[in-house]
């Protein structure tokens, strides 16, 4: 069964999600993580009792300029933390992209359909893919994460 095609490609010139991807992890090369963070309005990642691997919180619909939270559940390994968070940073480049994006200092909201929420899902997953593998971001992600017992929440 062949997928809709995510009207950003189109808009953006690009054939398919790996090639938007890779455009995206190129906007944060020699960026450290906490930049890396900070330039998708990451504001904090907190551990938590969930349901599921992790999450994102969006701020921007009770207040414009916060950002967002990266939530990681509880019982995870440190893997399981490093793919969700590299997960969640690619669903923020939705807020350039189509999603959420910021546009003359503050965040509109557009709204994914549901039709595309599985492209949307297939990208955060090929973006992070790409961010685990590019240079130190791994390694760099897990001594932030886990460099003292209390580490998270990290608040940036």
């Amino acid at each position: 069964m062949k997928k809709d095609v995510w009207p950003i490609l189109k808009e953006y010139g690009f054939t398919d999600i790996n090639k938007l991807a890779q455009h995206c992890l190129a906007s944060l090369n020699g960026l450290d993580i906490r930049t890396q963070l900070r330039r998708q309005k990451i504001v904090s990642v907190i551990r938590q009792p969930l349901f599921y691997t992790g999450g994102i919180n969006l701020h921007v619909l009770t207040d414009p300029q916060s950002g967002f939270d990266i939530c990681v559940n509880d019982t995870n390994n440190r893997e399981d933390d490093v793919s969700t968070v590299a997960h969640e940073i690619g669903h923020t480049f939705e807020a350039c992209y189509g999603g959420f994006y910021l546009k003359q200092g503050g965040w509109n909201l557009h709204i994914i359909r549901p039709k595309f929420l599985d492209i949307s899902e297939d990208f955060a997953e090929a973006f992070a893919l790409l961010w685990i593998k590019h240079g130190n971001n791994r390694n760099e992600l897990l001594e932030l994460l886990f460099s003292s017992p209390t580490s998270l929440p990290l608040v940036l």
